[in-house]
């Protein structure tokens, strides 16, 4: 395995098939990847703006403080693959293969579209999914612990058992989302039901005549 990152890029991009390898500081923004599959690989401190991914598959795959802004993922299979502390904002990632294995920790989700995608039980730990587009998803029992999701959209998903409940700036409304046994924090729930038109709390007492 090349050492140096202009050696491992030429290795990358010249290769087709990637087993147990690990992949540090490369320059990989704007650049195209087709056709390539990566098995139990790592990629690390890599800067992969815009960068194409095309036709691939990535099984046991570890991003770490990665920045993966804007890239795009057209027909990629997605197993078992794990996105740590790394910059994912604005990626439409409705285009992957079907059923992505996916996780995502500490990571950058602003902007990003999920959109008719099966996502059962896929943690979103502690990471900034503001203004984010969640649409006809499956997040049954997705984890969403300790993630910011201020301004993103949640609609037409179903999000049985769901652990909302340590997120914040949570807004769902039921009658947009299948919402049965999902956790939510008290807070959201108020702003649910404020956003609903209740009055949260007692009211004030009547005065005698």
């Amino acid at each position: 395995m090349p050492t140096s990152p202009d050696e491992q890029l030429r290795h990358l991009l010249d290769g087709r098939s990637f087993e147990d390898q690990t992949f540090s500081n490369l320059a990989l923004s704007s650049r195209a990847l087709e056709g390539k599959e990566f098995f139990r690989c790592r990629f690390e401190h890599c800067v992969g703006q815009e960068s194409q991914w095309r036709d691939c598959l990535l099984e046991d795959v570890e991003f770490r403080s990665c920045d993966l802004t804007r890239a795009t993922w057209k027909q990629v299979g997605l197993r078992g693959v794990r996105f740590v502390g790394s910059k994912l904002m604005g990626v439409f990632w409705s285009s992957v293969s079907p059923l992505p294995e996916v996780s995502f920790d500490e990571c950058n989700l602003r902007y990003a579209t999920f959109e008719r995608l099966n996502l059962r039980k896929t943690p979103f730990l502690k990471s900034v999914v503001r203004e984010a587009n969640l649409l006809e998803c499956d997040l049954s029992d997705a984890d969403f612990s300790g993630s910011d999701l201020s301004g993103s959209t949640i609609r037409g998903c179903t999000l049985a058992r769901a652990d909302f409940s340590s997120a914040t700036n949570v807004f769902i409304d039921p009658a947009q989302n299948k919402v049965k046994d999902a956790h939510i924090s008290t807070e959201a729930a108020v702003a649910v039901a404020e956003q609903l038109g209740f009055v949260v709390g007692a009211p004030p007492p009547r005065r005698k005549k």
